[in-house]
């Protein structure tokens, strides 16, 4: 089986080839989402937890680019790789509870979290 690495440059040198987009570093989360099966599926396959799947790959959120937009920007690659590991999975739990609760809006609190991160001023 693959790493999460080597998945990494796979898709992004697939993206590249068939699409001609690159794929930043990852944002340092994952993009995830929850798995229900009824008690009879998950005792025909004896599947108990996610980790009982055969493949299950990981979903790294990422920026997708065009290669052209980076041409014609020369700086946004180096701006946008400055998002690069900047947020965890905890960091976007919190942010996304904010919104979700109705707190704050998602420009204030995506505002909040780049200026609190030292990203803007």
């Amino acid at each position: 089986m693959l790493s999460p690495r080597e998945i990494f440059f796979k898709v992004k040198d697939n993206y590249n080839t068939k699409y001609n987009l690159d794929i930043l570093e990852p944002l340092g989360f994952e993009n995830t989402y929850a798995l229900a099966v009824n008690k009879k599926f998950s005792e025909k396959y004896g599947i108990n937890k996610i980790s009982d799947l055969k493949f299950f790959p990981p979903y790294e959120a990422v920026i997708t680019i065009s290669n052209s937009f980076k041409d014609e920007y020369e700086d946004i690659e180096r701006e946008l790789s400055k998002l690069s590991n900047m947020f965890t999975n905890k960091d976007m739990q919190r942010l996304n509870l904010k919104v979700t609760e109705g707190v704050e809006s998602e420009y204030n609190v995506a505002k909040d979290a780049l200026k609190d991160k030292g990203l803007i001023e």
